[in-house]
């Protein structure tokens, strides 16, 4: 089994070569283009190769030492509350993009009604024979972004959704559409790609 470590070095080395061929490209063309200079041929001294190369490697090398390593481990205690900042569905997302895994939508969309329904916001009533979700009293701003998004897909107009067959494909479409916000959301607040190095 691969530990994290190799697929780290190995992650890097990739960024290096495909990288380090574009840029090289993007080098030679400016040379030729803009200033006119000559491209690399067998008349040409091997310098320019090895000069590129060493100058695309200098910086991927130096990108990668002040943002790619991981930050060194600090003293691990355990937590009895949940964090203040991210709701249960946003720390499935979180988790998956940490440990580079497909999140689990289902997943995540009941972690959110269960939310949801702690706080007091949606109920289940099954006095009708069927379960059906019930809004107990309206979105405001004291839930998470997702969280209100979702109790405004799921009630738009009735206070009641049916959890029946004939809505099973709008809550699926809710549940995708929660999907993409969450992943959105999550990226943006706790993920720090560094794209700005490699474009």
């Amino acid at each position: 089994m691969r530990n994290r470590h190799s697929d780290d070095i190995h992650h890097v080395w990739l960024i290096l070569e495909v990288g380090g061929i574009l840029l090289l490209l993007r080098l030679f063309s400016y040379l030729h283009k803009d200033l006119g200079l000559p491209l690399p041929s067998h008349e040409i001294p091997a310098i320019w190769v090895v000069a590129g190369t060493a100058a695309v490697i200098g910086w991927f090398a130096t990108s990668w030492w002040l943002t790619g390593r991981d930050p060194s481990r600090g003293a691990v205690a355990p937590r009895w509350e949940p964090p203040q900042d991210i709701s249960p569905a946003g720390a499935e997302f979180l988790e998956a993009l940490v440990k580079r895994r497909a999140p689990d939508v289902h997943r995540a969309f009941t972690a959110a009604l269960m939310s949801l329904a702690v706080k007091g916001f949606v109920g289940m009533d099954r006095s009708r024979g069927y379960p059906v979700l019930v809004r107990r009293k309206p979105a405001d701003d004291t839930l998470p972004p997702e969280e209100r998004q979702l109790m405004e897909a799921l009630f738009p107009v009735d206070s009641h959704l049916p959890l029946t067959e004939e809505s099973s494909s709008r809550i699926q479409g809710i549940r995708q559409k929660m999907a993409e916000i969450l992943k959105s959301l999550v990226e943006e607040k706790f993920i720090n790609k560094n794209m700005h190095y490699i474009k």
